[in-house]
């Protein structure tokens, strides 16, 4: 059975909503930083109108309700009135201000500020000392700024102007990061095909996606050029995964069981020819009679080559392995691809054995960052440049008794 892949495109997961607002204050950092934007201004400019900055009455007059009607103000006798001769010069009785050297007063700003006050709503009130010298006066400064209450254009308070080199890019989904980017080729028919590449070049993603476990943001993966149902595409495609569960507490037959649930009808039990495929399943991968073994008493390889076991019990026409040779010893690993080249499936491999893949894989893909960064005859995809440019080591290549290509790794 044929797989192919067709352009697939898989970026990072969207973060939970959670999450989102941090992320995006985070990404606003450059942009404020670019642009010296303050979060909280040095001082608050009030409109002429804006009455909310005003203290309240001190405690000398207070509108309190009397027997005159409910707005009286109420004075204690000791107030001197406004005709009283001996009344304190610098006694405010306008809207009930303080006088200007009490600490309850708040200070203007530099410039002017509005105040309500007896002339009208809009009566500018400012000492003589800082008023401002009008348009027409000569002796005006020349920065002075006036209208709507500017800052001067050195005052670090105002925005400098849009620059071509602190220009920020737009934020594009939180920069979701692909991990894989338009993935194209081919399995033929019983051929095994490598997966080659550093780590996270996206190895264990194409392998999940290939397998329908992670759905592809862009793309297709086809068996015979269509797209069957889910169930029947558990029927011709088995994967082994990197990670398996320790603390599983079943048995070896068990687990390798597993494998056969898609071809078995719902809640229907375990036949003969299960228990049948279970023990030659076994048998392949060099654990004849291990049934009755518990899963946590094995070691890391054993669990491995039981895995394997529950993929070919499973009877698939796609083998898809995630690093098959991790945890097993040498001699097991050239039994494994030996077995898989006797069974003529069609096999892919995620690989870190560069020698291995070059003897026994048909086809290579070398992934680099989510990209095929080559791909086909390991005597083409393996080349001393490419390995050094990828990989970041020294490669000699060359040729056994048999023809095969053997590469040999130096580091530097």
């Amino acid at each position: 059975m044929k797989l192919s892949a067709v352009s697939l495109t898989r970026r990072l997961p969207q973060p939970p909503t959670s999450r989102l607002l941090p992320l995006f204050l985070a990404s606003l950092r450059p942009f404020l930083a670019s642009r010296r934007l303050p979060l909280f201004p040095a001082s608050r400019r009030l409109s002429p109108l804006d009455d909310s900055h005003r203290l309240p009455p001190p405690h000398d007059a207070r509108h309190l309700p009397g027997p005159d009607g409910p707005e009286r103000l109420h004075q204690p006798d000791s107030q001197p009135s406004l005709d009283d001769p001996e009344r304190p010069p610098h006694t405010h009785d306008s809207q009930h201000l303080p006088p200007p050297d009490d600490p309850r007063h708040l200070p203007p700003p530099h410039d002017a500020r509005h105040l309500p006050g007896p002339d009208g709503p809009e009566r500018l009130h400012q000492p003589d000392s800082q008023r401002l010298p009008s348009l027409d006066d000569p002796e005006r400064p020349p920065h002075t700024h006036d209208s709507q209450h500017l800052p001067p254009p050195d005052d670090p308070r105002r925005l400098p102007p849009p620059r071509d080199s602190q220009r920020v890019p737009p934020l594009n989904g939180f920069r979701r990061l692909a991990l894989l980017d338009e993935v194209t080729f081919e399995v033929a028919p019983g051929s095994i095909v490598g997966l080659l590449g550093p780590n996270g070049s996206g190895k264990s993603t194409l392998l999940r996606t290939l397998a329908g476990l992670d759905r592809p943001d862009h793309g297709h993966v086809l068996l015979d050029g269509a797209t069957p149902p889910r169930r029947a595409f558990a029927r011709h495609v088995a994967v082994v995964l990197q990670h398996t569960p320790a603390d599983a507490d079943m048995t070896v037959a068990d687990v390798v069981l597993l494998g056969r649930i898609p071809h078995r009808p719902r809640l229907a039990p375990v036949s003969a020819t299960d228990l049948a495929l279970v023990a030659d399943a076994l048998t392949r991968v060099g654990l004849t009679g291990w049934q009755d073994r518990t899963w946590p008493s094995l070691s890391g390889g054993e669990r491995q080559r039981v895995a394997i076991a529950r993929a070919l019990a499973q009877q698939p026409d796609v083998l898809l392995l995630d690093e098959p040779t991790n945890h097993l010893d040498i001699r097991h690993r050239f039994a494994l691809l030996e077995e898989l080249k006797r069974l003529r499936l069609t096999v892919v491999a995620a690989l870190h054995d560069l020698d291995l893949a070059a003897q026994y894989c048909d086809q290579l893909v070398l992934l680099e960052a989510g990209r095929v960064a080559a791909y086909g005859p390991p005597s083409t995809v393996l080349t001393p440049s490419r390995i050094a440019s990828v990989f970041g080591v020294a490669a000699e290549l060359t040729h056994d008794a048999a023809g095969r290509l053997r590469v040999l790794l130096a580091c530097g």
